[in-house]
Parts: structure tokens; sequence; C-alpha cells
């Protein structure tokens, strides 16, 4: 894996900034998801905007959408209403459908 990380960070340091979000998304498939955070919050510095729902995603998955959500927040911020929409989705399926509905509310009060 160390080997892969510095391939990643080679790509990332010739401006693909995709690279730095690969290589959080090998460390969450390897169950560092931790470590993969800060490549996440790297490439969203590099300009991955993806990188901010990705890493929410993956907190979801993993049961922290506490977490999850300020991620959700902050790419809301940077691509519009979809973030917002996922943020709800994720807390529907945690059982919070009166959380989820504010959550609902501004993505559609967003897309007006």
């Amino acid at each position: 894996m160390d080997e892969a990380l510095v391939w990643w960070e080679q790509g990332a340091g010739i401006g693909d900034e995709e690279a730095l979000r690969l290589a959080g998304d090998q460390l969450a498939e390897a169950g560092g998801l931790d470590e993969a955070l800060p490549w996440y919050r790297r490439a969203v510095d590099a300009g991955d905007d993806e990188a901010l729902r990705v890493a929410g995603d993956r907190l979801a998955c993993a049961g922290r959408l506490a977490d999850a959500l300020s991620w959700y927040e902050r790419a809301a911020g940077e691509s519009g209403p979809g973030p917002l929409r996922q943020a709800g989705d994720r807390l529907v399926e945690a059982g919070r459908v009166d959380d989820a509905l504010a959550w609902y509310e501004r993505a559609a009060l967003s897309d007006a």
C-alpha cells in the first residue's frame, strides 16, 4: 500500500487532483478510513470537490453519520443541493426522518 501511496502522491504533484482522492479510496477500502480522511482533505484543498461527497459517503457507511454530515455540508457549499439531499437520504436510512426533512428542505430551497 505504501508504494501505491507514493505513486498517488506523485500524481498529485504533477497536477492530478483526483490522485489524492483515489489514494483515500484505496486506504478506505483497505479498512483505513481514518487514514483516508487526510487524503480526502488534501484532495479538496487541491480542488477535487468530489472528495467531499466521497468522504461523506464513506463515513456514513461506517456508521459515523455526524462526521459524514459535516462533509456533506461542505460539499453542498461547493457543488449545490445534491449533497444536501444525500445527507437527507443517509438520515432517513438511520431512522432520523425529522432531521432528514430539514436537509431536504435546504436542498429544495437551494434549487429554487
